[in-house]
């Protein structure tokens, strides 16, 4: 069979379609996919070798994200310098080190970000160098602390992925964002946020999103949000974090969570729900032109443009026969409370057999019809059916599902096809199980975990997912 002849159509097209079959996709676990380093697919690798016109086309995207590692690299191959847009370093650790990425600088032409996350502490020459030669380009940390108290980098350059606010007022912080840094999400205590010099616009630059840690301050979204989004347009997202536990078998919660979850809370005291636990709650402003937002009144009323986008519970039974009855219950309040919910995580306690039916939870979780992705922590699905011909040497041995046995893998499928047919939605499903047993006096233990591909009524297993045993 010919190959398709590329050659006839219009550079523009060609670029479009390069450009759709350049990278691999972002993993489903990334915090900050927009910033996360693009991996080139063997798709691209395999299209700039045919002719000369798509080698062209695909240099400055097979060397657009660079990562690099090891100091001698940097002479290696000069050409690919000029084509670089976002260089992430890692390890250079020494002075002598970063001293060569100055003499780097030059080379990189198209350079629009640096990414430092995988440098535990830059050198103030270093990033001295940087605003020297490289003015505009901007500098990407993890958090604040990392940089060297004295630099002379514009603070315009600077974009933080995370700023922790919750150690309270810090003067060489605060003269950084009022110089213009960025950071992308603020992380901050509930008691600090609801002061009054929180939510200037001249403040937090760029602000998409808030993770607030709540530790048992009495809370009402509604007002507070509703100011918050007018002043940064760009915030997208607020996450509420609960370090402590949110109720017991009493199902008493100490938040006023009535304009985020309504139904959950007005209901929940008549369903009695044993021991559970929810870590955290993420509210999302609306996309345009999304078709929910009319079923968003009772919700977060009159934020009618947010809505509950991701829940994250945990269950632990007082006895592992009561897991069923309030794992439903659990799911079917979170159903009526959160009908565009994106993301749903269940976290059981690990290393323990509780008695429920699999395919009574895949007919609540059909009930999401917007769920997205789905995360199961321990919820020993396949458990009792596992048969694994364990290693008789020490360490770890990475196995395929066939190795649990034909039972296992059975259940394993049945489960999956069941789960990927009743959310026609679902794209992305997280697993994890594990299993400690004694065998002939030997203590061995079994886990599977990983992300999985759904598509189509089906599913597929990714690089990410693993099976493996040890003792």
């Amino acid at each position: 069979m010919s190959k398709p002849n590329l050659a006839p159509l219009p550079e523009e097209l060609l670029h479009s379609i390069v450009e759709s079959l350049a990278f691999q996709s972002v993993p489903p676990d990334s915090e900050f996919p927009e910033f996360e380093l693009r991996h080139v697919s063997s798709e691209l690798l395999s299209i700039s070798l045919t002719t000369k016109q798509l080698r062209r086309i695909c240099l400055p995207l097979l060397f657009g994200y660079t990562i690099l590692r090891d100091p001698e690299l940097i002479n290696i191959d000069r050409s690919m310098w000029k084509l670089t847009k976002m260089l992430s370093l890692y390890g250079f650790s020494s002075s002598k080190d970063q001293s060569l990425l100055s003499e780097l600088l030059p080379r990189l032409s198209a350079l629009v970000w640096i990414d430092l996350r995988g440098i535990r502490s830059p050198s103030a020459e270093f990033l001295n160098a940087l605003q020297k030669q490289k003015p505009m380009v901007k500098l990407l940390a993890r958090h604040i602390s990392v940089l060297p108290k004295t630099f002379h980098l514009k603070a315009s350059q600077i974009v933080l992925l995370e700023l922790d606010c919750c150690e309270g007022n810090n003067s060489w912080r605060e003269n950084w964002l009022a110089q213009g840094m960025s950071a992308i999400q603020v992380r901050t205590l509930l008691s600090h946020c609801l002061e009054a010099n929180f939510g200037h616009r001249e403040v937090f630059h760029a602000l998409q999103r808030i993770v607030l840690e709540m530790r048992s301050v009495p809370f009402t979204l509604s007002p507070w949000l509703s100011q918050v989004a007018v002043d940064y347009p760009l915030l997208f997202q607020v996450k509420l974090v609960c370090p402590q536990l949110l109720s017991g078998p009493s199902g008493y919660i100490p938040y006023d969570y009535s304009s985020v979850l309504s139904y959950f809370v007005n209901n929940l005291p008549r369903e009695r729900i044993d021991g559970f636990h929810i870590d955290s709650i993420i509210v999302s402003r609306m996309r345009e032109g999304s078709t929910h937002v009319h079923t968003l009144s009772h919700l977060l009323h009159p934020l009618q443009t947010w809505h509950v986008t991701e829940v994250r519970i945990r269950l632990k039974p007082s006895a592992t026969s009561a897991l069923s009855l309030s794992l439903i219950k659990m799911l079917l309040l979170i159903n009526k409370s959160c009908p565009d919910l994106d993301t749903l995580a269940i976290n059981l306690q690990p290393d323990e057999l509780y008695e429920y039916d699999p395919n009574e939870l895949v007919s609540v979780l059909g009930s999401f019809h917007s769920l997205q992705t789905i995360h199961l922590a321990h919820l020993a699905i396949i458990g009792e059916e596992v048969e694994l011909p364990y290693p008789r040497t020490a360490g770890y041995g990475k196995t395929t599902l066939d190795m649990l046995g034909a039972k296992a893998n059975s259940k394993f499928h049945l489960f999956l096809s069941n789960l990927s047919s009743s959310i026609p939605s679902l794209r992305v499903l997280y697993l994890k199980e594990r299993e400690c047993r004694v065998d002939g006096g030997m203590y061995v233990r079994w886990e599977l975990s990983g992300w999985i591909d759904i598509c189509e009524g089906g599913w597929n297993l990714t690089d990410r997912f693993e099976v493996r045993a040890f003792h």
